[in-house]
């Protein structure tokens, strides 16, 4: 799994509050200045194709949800961290 840019990890994490939620839901949770509808329904889209997320449609509207745990996303990000950290103490043992 690819690593959530910040503004991925803001809106999953309002995921991962309310359970499920709309755009709408979304942008009230999120700090002023508040994003335009239109970005974070692009976001909201691109994290749906790309299975992070998924969506329950009502007419025109959907109804996001996470499909990737928060605890997942967690494990994940620190193995990747400590993996980079490990290596890079690696290279730097071998230098000295």
């Amino acid at each position: 799994m690819r690593p959530l840019s910040y503004k991925e990890e803001q809106l999953m994490n309002i995921l991962w509050r309310l359970e499920k939620a709309l755009v709408w839901d979304i942008i009230a949770e999120m700090d002023d200045p508040k994003p335009p509808y239109n970005t974070v329904s692009s976001l909201v889209r691109k994290l749906d194709k790309e299975g992070i997320i998924g969506h329950e449609a009502f007419g025109k509207t959907h109804r996001y949800y996470p499909i990737l745990k928060k605890a997942d996303y967690r494990k994940s990000s620190f193995r990747k961290f400590m993996n980079h950290f490990l290596w890079k103490k690696k290279i730097f043992r071998l230098r000295s």
